[in-house]
C-alpha cells in the first residue's frame, strides 16, 4: 500500500472536535511494506487514542524529507482523550529515510504506554549524529515530544542508563534477536 500524505497501510485520525471519532482498536494485524512520504510508513494515528495489539510492523517506510516513524507514528496536536497503546507488537526493518524513529514515532502531544514489544533492526537517518549509526536506539523509538511509558520490551542497541530504562521505564532490555532476526 501506498499513501500520498500519511500512514501507507492505514491512517486513523480523530480530528478537532471529534477525537473519540480515530480511538480504533488494531488488534491481529500485519502491516509489510507499506510507504508514505510523510508520519506513518505503516501506519499513522493522529487526535485519537489508539490501541494496537499484536501487530506487527515490518519493511515498512516514510520517504519525506525530515518525516517521521517508518513503522507507525502516533501523534495528539488536538483535542485528545485516552491513551494511545501498543501491546505485544513487533517493530522489524522499518524506515525513516530521511528522518527519524525508523520504527516507531511518538508526535508532540501524545502520552503513549508501549508493552511487551520487539523493536530490531529499524532505521533512520541520524540526524543528530547519534552513536551506533542509523540503528541506535533514536531510529527504534523517536521521542518528538509527549510522554512515554515503556516496559518489558526488547530494543536494538538500547543504551543502558538511557532513556528507555529510567523512571518508569523499566524492565525493557537489549538482547541478541533470534537467528531469524540477525543482521
Amino acid at each position: 500500500n501506498r499513501a500520498t500524505v500519511y500512514g501507507g497501510g492505514f491512517n486513523n485520525t480523530g480530528g478537532t472536535g471529534n477525537p473519540d471519532f480515530g480511538a480504533s482498536i488494531v488488534q491481529d494485524c500485519r502491516f509489510i511494506e507499506n510507504t508514505a512520504p510523510s508520519y506513518g510508513g505503516g501506519s499513522y494515528s493522529a487526535n485519537s487514542s489508539p490501541q494496537y495489539i499484536n501487530c506487527d510492523f515490518v519493511n515498512n517506510t516514510v520517504t519525506g524529507n525530515g518525516e517521521f516513524g517508518g513503522g507507525l507514528s502516533i501523534g495528539c496536536s488536538d483535542n485528545c482523550s485516552g491513551t494511545p497503546l501498543v501491546v505485544n507488537c513487533s517493530f522489524i526493518n522499518n524506515k525513516s529515510i530521511n528522518g527519524r524513529g525508523g520504527g516507531l514515532n511518538n508526535e508532540a502531544g501524545a502520552t503513549l504506554e508501549i508493552h511487551n514489544s520487539l523493536f530490531w533492526q529499524n532505521q533512520d537517518a541520524n540526524p543528530d549524529g547519534l552513536p551506533d549509526g542509523v540503528f541506535n536506539e533514536r531510529a527504534q523509538i523517536n521521542i518528538e515530544g509527549g510522554s512515554l511509558l515503556i516496559t518489558h520490551c526488547q530494543i536494538d542497541n538500547m543504551v543502558s542508563g538511557g532513556l528507555f530504562n529510567l523512571n518508569l521505564n523499566i524492565l525493557n532490555f537489549d538482547l541478541p534477536a533470534p537467528s531469524f532476526l540477525q543482521r
